[in-house]
């Protein structure tokens, strides 16, 4: 890398959303630097100054806590059909959700509370 290949590489990492641990030794892989470029760039972890000098950070895009998109809408289904209560609904989506965001429930079917009275096997 020619120029000042530290910053460089600090751009390259923000720009394609890659940890150090994967960046440096990709770039020695591509020839884009040296072995001894490598061996410095891995000695010293960029730190929150040096991407406050280039101007760069990276955007966080899941806030904890989260969870996937599928799993989430698996467990409103499972509020909806009467099978999770509000505070499990809460519980399972790890607190992502307050209970005045669940949506509101029509008229369960009765075999929602089939196995509240069904006798134990």
């Amino acid at each position: 890398m020619s120029g000042e290949p530290r910053g460089k590489a600090i751009r390259l990492g923000v720009e394609y959303r890659v940890s150090w641990s994967a960046l440096c030794p990709q770039l020695k892989n591509l020839g884009l630097a040296s072995e001894a470029e490598h061996q410095v760039l891995l000695a010293r972890l960029p730190t929150r100054a040096d991407y406050l000098e280039l101007g760069m950070g990276f955007v966080e895009e899941l806030h904890p806590p989260s969870v996937p998109r599928g799993y989430a809408r698996a467990v409103l289904a499972g509020y909806r059909a009467g099978k999770l209560g509000a505070n499990r609904t809460i519980d399972l989506r790890w607190g992502s959700i307050a209970k005045e965001d669940l949506p509101e429930l029509g008229a369960l079917p009765i075999e929602a509370f089939q196995r509240e009275f069904d006798p134990l096997p």
